[in-house]
């Protein structure tokens, strides 16, 4: 009996530890900028909101309180605030390349196919690529994102 209690106790200490293999910088970067740069209707960005650094949800949050304050929508969340940003100019990811990586910070260049207007008319653009920074906070890898704070 004491054999098959330690047992089920190693079998559950190893099962907690092998639990799901955390993403890279490449796939998390790859999800959020495809997310934000989906054309509208938007799914759900909540799940989005969740890849972001903690300096970016900070900086979304005091985004919304001020959208809040302007159109009396009290509903608005921080992930409301969210949008494309300087990946406007294309529609779809392309390619994902791991610039540099540490323990502490990644960064990942995202390139993306420019918008196609319909399948008769092809945009002869050529291809733009953006940096994206990570960090990693509390073991996963979180978009760092560019955002100014609203001046009050």
């Amino acid at each position: 009996m004491r054999t098959l209690l330690i047992g089920f106790i190693v079998l559950v200490l190893f099962g907690s530890a092998c639990g799901e293999p955390v993403p890279g910088p490449e796939p998390v970067a790859r999800e959020v900028v495809m997310a934000l740069t989906s054309k509208p209707p938007r799914s759900n960005l909540k799940p989005i909101y969740e890849r972001l650094s903690s300096g970016t949800k900070e900086a979304l949050t005091l985004r919304v309180e001020e959208m809040k304050r302007v159109t009396g929508n009290e509903e608005l969340e921080a992930w409301d605030a969210l949008g494309p940003g300087n990946l406007f100019y294309g529609d779809r990811v392309s390619k994902v390349s791991l610039l540099e990586e540490s323990d502490t910070s990644a960064k990942v260049e995202v390139t993306m196919k420019p918008f196609v207007k319909d399948s008769s008319e092809a945009n002869t653009e050529d291809s733009k690529s953006v940096i994206i920074n990570l960090l990693k906070e509390d073991g996963q890898w979180r978009v760092d994102l560019p955002l100014k704070v609203p001046s009050s």
